[in-house]
């Protein structure tokens, strides 16, 4: 980096002696920002064909682009005029342009760093007197410099400045094709992230805030392998384009000592160390460079495989990135971190973007929507509704809802399918066609191409496909029917409403600008179909989210709830993704019956106690293992409340309970009824721990004990009975010495690590 004195830009011009390494990166920043300079190629080395740089310039009142041919020297052009003469000759040969187009140079411009003599302008001008030829000195160019590009001399190489530039425009180009409300790009809500940390045994300690977007990028350069979670719309793929913006801009970019890149997983899923070796040598070789190379590598949640696949996929690409000096962050929606790190959990840098909550949610709503009044209905309405807990937070809900809410649609949504489905609507035109701007043919055919879209898209895991598919089943469906519905026209127009779809031009492809629309719509096609096959991989994180979406579709799907809450699972992951997800699942349709939904409840929390019971069993292979005892009961019992604590759920909750309670007590019942009485309590119901004590009395197991104490106490709600129980538990352990190892067995240590079953 070279930052110069307080010296007059002149002086620090005639001082250079270095062309390539001193005056062409102050030109390359010169160039891109002197007025009608559309593009700048820096085309130094044996190609170059007599220019140093190639500029794109535009005509306004002709409304045409030119290209430009600089021929560069460092010190003064004199008598002796032979190599600009080459130079200037070889600028007017036809050429081929990075992109491969034909063009030529019209036009020359000469730049020196010191003077251009008289004379040697006399030579020049003569020789190519037919040719257009400009000539720029020091003073001239100090004085572009001055007006144009004061900060020129701070510079990077122009390598370095050319992948900056492309990367750029890449993210913008990104960023347009994922906008989904007009007008987004104008601001960026920083999001609240949160790092995750683990003790030796793998077990969550305390998080804390990460405290900028700058001070993240520093973190996760100084790991080999780090992680960034978020739900569904979260703000992954922008917070990856975000750091990436934040490092080219810093010195560590501009020095050569690190270069960013943000990739699809889906590249790495044949082969990861032959593929990294290539983007590795493929970013140093095109930055001059042998900078660490950064990758955010986004969609890995998308990469359809099991826990065991995944884990191995995280160990192979460790091992690859350290033998090429390449960093990375995996950004996806959440899973199983015990199961597929394992050990790794303390040594990797876990991150978690934060939901959007309150007043913060209310501010970003407003931003997208328009002013929002805190003291308006819709505002009411949303702090009263189940919606806005069920919108989980998720930047992209609050995008939609705000569009709805921009657009006057006044009866908000119930759920996350109704909002996906009111946006979709009016988005895809529905509500156009009485004003005359979109056919009803239109409108149906579109459906019908996203629907078989998402089925394409979803089975062959495909995050996007070639435009000629997409029109030729548009063109064959609409030709069996006898639908006058051109497909190129369609495709051009759902494109073009940045909402759903986007198209990529330079490589004519098309996907869904939201992975959780094209999971809406495979639900969608799902709804049609005349029985849904319920497979093992139902509750996976790839598929779970259409199947959320086909119950909010249905609303009244007894058999589906139902057929979900009885499948047989064997493993042990889609179990606990089961206990963990059917409160959505369920809150998605609600106008099931209460009678069903007891029935599900009954069986989730069955499940949720037989978990426990068997992840403390000798020799447990489940997940639940990474973790103690107490904090395994915690993790069931939080999880429980938040899937379940709804008004929704209360009476399906309270004939659970009253189930529950008629049963025999076993340590499956009492862990099922700690389980069932804090959801209630958190639903609207009275808080049942008294009942629970009297019924097992001291058969009550002592982990339930310890955590009814705990309960009770986060919730200020500590009866008589739950004192005595207190109590009687302190006099326990102070009558026997080995109390303290015992308590620190359940709290701390994994069960995985205990020598034998508590």
């Amino acid at each position: 980096m070279f930052i110069p004195s307080k010296k007059q830009t002149v002086e620090h011009l005639n001082e250079m002696q270095d062309e390539v390494n001193e005056l062409h990166p102050v030109l390359n920043i010169l160039f891109r920002k002197l007025p009608g300079i559309e593009r700048v190629h820096y085309n130094q080395g044996s190609n170059e064909l007599g220019a140093d740089f190639i500029l794109y310039k535009r005509d306004e009142a002709l409304l045409r682009t030119s290209c430009v041919g600089v021929v560069v020297k460092a010190g003064a052009i004199r008598q002796n005029t032979t190599e600009v003469e080459r130079q200037i000759k070889e600028c007017f040969i036809a050429r081929k342009a990075a992109d491969g187009v034909e063009i030529q140079i019209r036009e020359v411009w000469v730049v020196s760093s010191q003077d251009i003599t008289r004379n040697a302008r006399e030579v020049l001008t003569k020789l190519y007197s037919d040719r257009k030829i400009e000539f720029i000195a020091s003073q001239d160019l100090a004085g572009l410099i001055d007006r144009f590009s004061p900060d020129a001399f701070i510079t990077t190489s122009p390598a370095l400045q050319d992948y900056a530039e492309s990367m750029h425009s890449s993210m913008k180009a990104e960023d347009q094709r994922s906008l989904i409300v007009p007008g987004m790009e104008a601001f960026y809500v920083e999001p609240r992230v949160i790092r995750r940390d683990f003790d030796g045994y793998g077990n969550p300690k305390s998080s804390r805030a990460v405290q900028s977007l700058g001070y993240l990028v520093k973190e996760v350069l100084n790991s080999q392998l780090s992680i960034i979670q978020a739900g569904p719309g979260g703000g992954k793929s922008k917070l990856a384009r975000e750091l990436s913006r934040q490092l080219l801009e810093g010195s560590d970019y501009s020095e050569g000592k690190v270069v960013p890149i943000v990739v699809h997983a889906k590249d790495f899923q044949k082969s990861i160390d032959p593929e990294l070796m290539r983007i590795a040598s493929k970013l140093r070789k095109e930055t001059g460079t042998d900078a660490k190379i950064l990758i955010f590598m986004d969609g890995f949640d998308e990469l359809d495989i099991s826990d065991r696949e995944r884990s191995a996929f995280v160990d192979e690409f460790i091992k690859a990135a350290c033998a090429h000096n390449v960093s990375a962050v995996l950004m996806s929606r959440p899973f199983d971190l015990a199961s597929v790190l394992g050990s790794r959990l303390q040594s990797l840098d876990i991150y978690q973007i934060e939901p959007l909550r309150g007043s913060r949610a209310i501010s970003f709503l407003g931003k997208v929507a328009g002013n929002i009044d805190s003291r308006s209905r819709i505002v009411d309405d949303l702090s009263s509704s189940v919606l806005l807990r069920a919108l989980d937070g998720a930047p992209i809900a609050y995008i939609l809802l705000g569009r709805l809410i921009a657009e006057n649609q006044q009866d908000l949504p119930s759920n996350l399918t109704e909002l996906f489905q009111k946006y979709s609507e009016l988005v895809l035109g529905r509500w156009e066609m009485t004003k005359g701007l979109r056919s009803q043919q239109e409108y149906e055919v579109l459906v019908e191409a996203l629907i078989w879209l998402s089925v394409y898209m979803m089975r062959n895991e495909l995050h996007e496909i070639g435009r000629v598919e997409l029109e030729q089943w548009i063109s064959k469906y609409c030709a069996e029917r006898a639908l006058s519905v051109v497909a190129k026209e369609l495709v051009d127009k759902a494109c073009s409403r940045n909402a759903v779809m986007y198209l990529r031009s330079d490589v004519g492809a098309v996907g869904f600008r939201h992975r959780a629309f094209c999971e809406f719509f495979y639900a969608k096609s799902m709804h049609r179909s005349s029985s849904v096959e319920l497979g093992e991989n139902v509750f996976s994180p790839y598929w779970i989210n259409s199947y959320y979406f086909l119950a909010g579709i249905h609303r009244d799907c007894p058999d589906l709830i139902r057929s979900l809450s009885e499948l047989e699972l064997s493993g042990e992951s889609d179990r606990i993704f089961r206990v963990l997800n059917f409160g959505n699942l369920m809150l998605a349709g609600y106008l099931t019956p209460t009678s069903v939904c007891k029935d599900a409840v009954v069986s989730v929390v069955s499940e949720a106690a037989d978990l426990f019971v068997e992840a403390c069993a000798p020799q447990s292979k489940s997940p639940l293992t990474e973790f103690p005892v107490l904090q395994m009961l915690c993790l069931l019992v939080s999880s429980f409340q938040s899937q379940y604590g709804y008004k929704h759920f209360k009476n399906s909750l309270e004939e659970a309970v009253f189930e529950f309670e008629a049963r025999p007590a076993t340590e499956r019942v009492a862990i099922a009824l700690l389980l069932l009485d804090t959801a209630y309590k958190e639903a609207g119901g009275e808080l049942r721990f008294d009942t629970l004590i009297e019924k097992f009395g001291d058969s009550l197991p002592i982990t339930v004990k310890l955590a009814i104490g705990h309960e009770a106490d986060r919730m200020k709600l500590v009866s008589d009975r739950v004192k005595k129980l207190e109590r009687n538990l302190r006099r326990t352990f102070q009558a026997h010495k080995g109390s303290r190892e015992y308590l620190r067995k359940l709290y701390e240590i994994p069960i995985k690590k205990l020598d034998k079953p508590i």
